[in-house]
């Protein structure tokens, strides 16, 4: 089942691919190239795929919340890594 769309000017429920409203003439922008941007963003720039799935997320794109949710793992692995390989095992070898 597909997400329906509400128009950001007047309210009006949009139909599935519509990109413009049919009540006030509104103009919905196709986000294909950000979304795409986005994507490549989140791995290897977590910050600006979290920037770019906010921004996404506010003009009713669904991309957003993927993107978002890619951004923060990414994050939190680039965050771990570094911490983990500090670890000094050479304790761990010495008494076992």
């Amino acid at each position: 089942m597909e997400e329906k769309i509400k128009c950001p000017e007047c309210g009006t429920i949009l139909e599935n691919g519509q990109l413009e409203c049919n009540n006030c003439d509104y103009k919905l922008r196709n986000y294909k190239s950000i979304a795409i941007l986005g994507y490549v963003l989140s791995f290897l720039f977590p910050l600006a795929g979290i920037f770019i799935g906010f921004y996404l997320h506010s003009k009713y794109n669904k991309n957003g919340k993927i993107i978002l949710v890619i951004s923060l793992i990414m994050l939190l692995i680039f965050l771990i890594i570094p911490w983990a390989s500090d670890i000094n095992l050479s304790y761990y070898y010495y008494y076992s």
